[in-house]
């Protein structure tokens, strides 16, 4: 007779199912290792990105704030000009009459014409010269000056355009009770 032993077949059977299911686990472990490695690089790399993204959002905006407050610092360097100005005209001579000729001429401006310099002599001759958007804005300021009561004998000394489409104007009229120091 012979003898079986039944249990050892079965611890047997038990540790080799155990065996691959071990080396299962081993064989399945460095894959998933590198699809862990894969997800940590991912959400790494848009962590970086969405970093990157914002901080280039922020620059734009700095870039926009600074541009505006540039914008802000010209005007305000303009009007200081226009006070100087002012300040000049109101001393000069005492004539209180170019203060108001002037104020008056302002309003003859369409939007988009500024002058660049003016002179005015004694007897109410007034060289002026400026920029505009494009020439039709120039011409609606002649238009202007011609229809005004204190300004006549208006000419174009000069008209020119550059290759962004501004023009560049000269003008020289004559002022109205200028020439008798008013």
């Amino acid at each position: 007779m012979t003898d079986i032993n039944l249990l050892y077949t079965i611890k047997e059977k038990l540790n080799a199912k155990r065996r691959d299911k071990t080396k299962s686990f081993l064989l399945a472990l460095p894959i998933l290792l590198v699809f862990a490695i894969t997800a940590i690089m991912y959400i790494s790399y848009v962590m970086q990105t969405s970093t990157y993204e914002e901080k280039r959002i922020a620059i734009e905006v700095d870039q926009n704030t600074v541009a505006q407050i540039n914008e802000i610092k010209t005007e305000i360097t303009d009007l200081q000009d226009l006070k100087i100005i002012y300040e000049s005209l109101k001393n000069a001579n005492g004539s209180i009459s170019q203060i108001t000729l002037f104020d008056d001429l302002k309003l003859l401006f369409p939007e988009g014409v500024f002058i660049l310099s003016y002179t005015v002599n004694d007897q109410g001759d007034c060289t002026m010269s400026g920029e505009a958007d494009d020439e039709e804005s120039v011409a609606y300021l002649i238009n202007n000056l011609k229809t005004y009561k204190s300004f006549y004998q208006i000419e174009v000394s000069s008209i020119t355009v550059n290759e962004e489409g501004k023009s560049s104007f000269s003008l020289t009229f004559k002022i109205e009770g200028e020439s008798n120091g008013a």
